[in-house]
């Protein structure tokens, strides 16, 4: 029963991970709205406008992200999510892992915000809470620690030096 089980949520991670990496990690984020390129400029001109339109295609019974134009992009955090996945290993084999740890590495370095000097991840959209405007271009805290948690994972997993020398740089950041 316990082996079943096991293969069961093997099969699941394999199947969600076949999914992401097929797409490039790339998909929809229930924030992402103002990524929108067919709405009105006037809706998003305000602070208000934006998180109306952020709390619409958010709650939403039907994904308006087709009809508004939100383009699918690629998150930095499930980016590193599935670095500590292939890091931590166990659902594929060893040979697979290795490669696919090295590209999910390689893409988190290319999301990284370059205007920093140190380290850090932000997400791939323009987000508006009740009191700030954070551009897409901004790192976040959340980002980074997920990135940095990743590189930590993937230093633990390889004994490569590069990875605990950015995991460094975004502690600092």
């Amino acid at each position: 029963m316990e082996d079943d089980r096991r293969r069961s949520i093997a099969d699941g991670i394999r199947t969600l991970e076949r999914w992401g990496r097929e797409r490039d990690w790339s998909g929809s984020d229930q924030y992402d709205a103002l990524g929108a390129t067919r709405v009105p400029a006037a809706i998003v001109r305000t602070p208000l406008g934006r998180r109306l339109l952020l709390q619409a295609v958010k709650r939403s019974p039907i994904d308006l992200r087709r009809p508004l134009g939100v383009p699918p992009g690629q998150s930095a955090v499930s980016v590193a999510w599935a670095a500590s996945a292939y890091a931590l290993g166990g659902f594929l084999p060893a040979v697979q892992l290795d490669g696919r740890l090295g590209d999910a590495l390689e893409l988190l370095s290319r999301l990284r915000c370059r205007a920093y000097p140190e380290p850090c991840w932000g997400y791939h959209f323009d987000f508006q809470s009740r009191v700030f405007f954070y551009p897409r271009t901004a790192p976040n805290a959340i980002a980074t620690v997920f990135a940095g948690i990743a590189l930590l994972d993937a230093h633990r997993c390889t004994g490569a030096a590069a990875p605990l020398e950015l995991a460094h740089g975004a502690g600092e950041f």
